[in-house]
Formats: structure tokens, sequence, C-alpha cells
């Protein structure tokens, strides 16, 4: 069979937000978004990706 990807390209469109908010001194909280698009030359429907996560940062 030929192969589909054979000289194909991808369009990707991605963006992403991180808060940081400082609990108190020494310990900060992390939230974040994370939102993509990818469409392959070779495939008619794009793929969309999100991502959530959250974090914290503690210093002593």
């Amino acid at each position: 069979p030929e192969d589909e990807r054979n000289g194909a390209h991808e369009d990707v469109i991605q963006g992403d937000l991180e808060i940081r908010q400082q609990l108190r001194q020494g310990v900060t909280l992390i939230i974040g978004f994370q939102h993509s698009e990818r469409k392959a030359s070779f495939d008619n429907k794009s793929i969309f990706n999100t991502n959530l996560w959250m974090g914290g940062h503690y210093t002593f």
C-alpha cells in the first residue's frame, strides 16, 4: 500500500496559560491550561488536545 504520510505536512496551533499564586512565603500554587489543534495534510479532520494541571512549589 502507498504511504499516506510520504510528503505530508502538519499544521499545529498551540497555546497555554499558567497561573502562579503565592499562598505564603515559600509556598506557591500553580495551575495551568493548554490547548492545541493539529491537522495533517493527509487527514480530513483536526485532532484537538486539552490538558489541565495543578502543582505546587515549596521552598524551605
